[in-house]
């Protein structure tokens, strides 16, 4: 049987990646939904990371961690 399918938005998505309110949630929701999202949701996930990394709230090491894993994670 198949999972069902859900709409995750941006936000959602950078819970997945970022340990922040609601980060438990989202993820917990991932593993139970195919999830869609809008084409611009890659732009804007690496738009609020680097966002976060310019205001020193990423290191650099986290950063490109992050951006590796969003690469291997690129089905969406």
């Amino acid at each position: 049987m198949s999972m069902p399918w859900a709409y995750f938005d941006t936000s959602a998505l950078v819970k997945r990646y970022i340990q922040e309110q609601g980060s438990s949630l989202a993820r917990s929701l991932m593993k139970k939904y195919q999830f869609l999202s809008s084409v611009l949701c890659s732009v804007e996930i690496i738009s609020a990371l680097c966002r976060r990394r310019f205001q020193g709230e990423l290191s650099p090491e986290d950063f490109k961690a992050i951006f590796s894993r969003i690469n291997q994670d690129r089905e969406f």
